[in-house]
């Protein structure tokens, strides 16, 4: 009877804590997953082309073929125009055909480069699919790819196999006869799922900011289509090609984060599954005492933070890397130290302070500098002039000093040089 009361006990506690952090936080990861790959890789699909098939009649392409038509307009403008230029010289003969045929090929572009911006777009995220599957199984979704990773070791290994299969389909904690098949620490099985979930959905909250911003520049990008069209048909298409390389960016971007998320989850797995064999390798003979359950799973949950803290910079260097620079920081931090905020701002203030102290006291400086300067040349020009005119006086005294016959000698000798 005390056994049982025991146990009934136990269950309860396990019930509760499964119910609150791993039950709750894996459905949080698993909408927060789904929504993150709804919005990374269907909605722009969905919202620009109606789907998988691509739909020229929804509400966004006819928006589009509207802008579309202003600006084939101004590059019919711009042919007309090259056409009357064309009557002056040859040069503008050879500029009015290339126009000409810019001005075909941007009627063409205006159906032709949104048609390859799906197949892009389709083509990243048949590569996405792959490398997802390649690391768990299709019908899988995240949440339950990490409860089968953290699948614990069974007295009954058939029951207990089952039963958790369960558990990964629906959350929901083991019945109490199959509590009783873990061969270990159920309060450890929690922890292990609680950190696992929570760091992922940390991750996850990061990398959702970056895809936002990536697919907001994907709509400015494509509604800007057109007006690169038109610009390009008369700059020889520089306009055009920074355009496209602009938007396989965006959509590059995307892809590299999802791909930095599914290696991420692949070195969880890898954790979890090789830090009890990298114990024993280590320590050899002696690991029977360190390699126990708890000490392998606070080893890998150690890991798991430092991964977790980690991959954001990992992503930053790898835009980078891309030469992705437009996306490599992300713009918004989730949380702010409110007193780190205010000691920020009141070291601002103090900064700004001092630095006008130094600004005033540098302008009064240069201010003295330039009286000082000024007094100076205002000096030497005096002394100059007073100089000039002793010069002249001194001139006057000995003309007034010599005999008359060097006077007239002197006056001869002008009167040649004038000739």
């Amino acid at each position: 009877m005390f056994a049982w009361l025991i146990n009934s006990i136990g269950y309860a506690i396990f019930s509760g804590l499964w119910y609150i952090l791993v039950f709750l936080p894996g459905w949080i990861l698993h909408i927060i997953y789904t929504t993150l790959e709804f919005v990374a890789f269907k909605l722009p699909i969905y919202i620009l082309f109606g789907g998988y098939e691509i739909n020229f009649s929804t509400g966004f392409f006819i928006r589009f073929f509207g802008i579309a038509l202003i600006c084939l307009f101004f590059v019919v403008g711009i042919v007309f125009y090259r056409f009357i230029q064309a009557r002056k010289d040859v040069e503008n003969q050879q500029l009015f055909k290339e126009s000409i045929k810019r001005g075909a090929l941007s009627f063409l572009m205006v159906v032709g480069i949104p048609i390859l911006m799906w197949l892009m777009m389709i083509f990243f995220v048949i590569i996405y699919q792959l490398v997802k599957n390649s690391i768990f199984n299709q019908d899988t979704s995240l949440s339950q790819y990490i409860f089968k990773v953290l699948e614990p070791k069974w007295t009954e290994t058939s029951e207990g196999h089952k039963a958790w299969i369960q558990v990964q389909n629906t959350f929901q904690p083991l019945s109490y006869n199959e509590w009783f098949y873990i061969d270990g620490s159920g309060i450890l099985l929690i922890i292990k799922l609680a950190i696992a979930i929570f760091a992922i959905v940390v991750v996850i909250f990061g990398l959702f900011i970056r895809v936002i911003k990536a697919i907001a520049y994907e709509f400015v990008y494509f509604l800007w289509l057109p007006v690169a069209i038109t610009q390009g048909t008369n700059d020889a298409g520089e306009t055009l090609k920074k355009w496209f390389a602009k938007f396989t960016e965006s959509v590059l971007s995307i892809f590299i984060i999802l791909i930095c998320l599914l290696l991420y989850i692949m070195l969880l797995q890898t954790t979890f599954e090789q830090v009890p064999s990298l114990i024993d390798e280590i320590l050899g003979d002696n690991s029977t005492a360190l390699s126990g359950e708890w000490t392998t799973s606070i080893l890998s949950i150690a890991i798991i933070l430092g991964m977790t803290y980690g991959i954001n910079g990992m992503i930053t260097r790898l835009m980078y890397f891309f030469n992705l620079d437009q996306f490599a920081e992300s713009s918004i931090r989730l949380r702010r130290n409110k007193n780190k905020t205010a000691n920020n701002t009141a070291n601002t203030k103090e900064t700004k302070a001092e630095a006008n102290k130094t600004i005033s006291y540098e302008k009064n400086t240069l201010k003295r500098n330039n009286d000082l300067g000024v007094r100076a040349k205002t000096s030497a020009r005096n002394a100059k002039n007073t100089m000039s005119k002793e010069k002249t006086a001194e001139q006057a005294i000995n003309n007034a000093l010599k005999p008359w016959f060097i006077k007239i000698f002197n006056k001869l000798q002008e009167g040649d040089k004038v000739k």
